[in-house]
């Protein structure tokens, strides 16, 4: 009965250590779901799919589209 006792002690004092490892995992799914979501933003910036959107990226991330920065002032 004691052993039982103390092994129920154990379980609950290692719960909050499972809750924190499974968040910690949700948010390293998050992010690696944002980086992959941010990859295909610039992908599709970079095929001229949605101008304003194409501008704004290739001047923050410095993009090597030039000739879609050209297509894109021409219209």
């Amino acid at each position: 009965m004691m052993m039982l006792m103390l092994l129920m002690l154990l379980l609950l004092m290692m719960l909050p250590m499972m809750m924190l490892l499974l968040l910690l995992l949700l948010l390293l799914l998050l992010l690696l779901m944002m980086m992959i979501h941010l990859d295909t933003f610039i992908k599709k910036a970079a095929r001229c799919e949605d101008g304003h959107l194409a501008i704004n990226l290739i001047v923050r991330y410095n993009l090597p589209t030039k000739r879609c920065v050209n297509s894109l002032r021409t219209g």
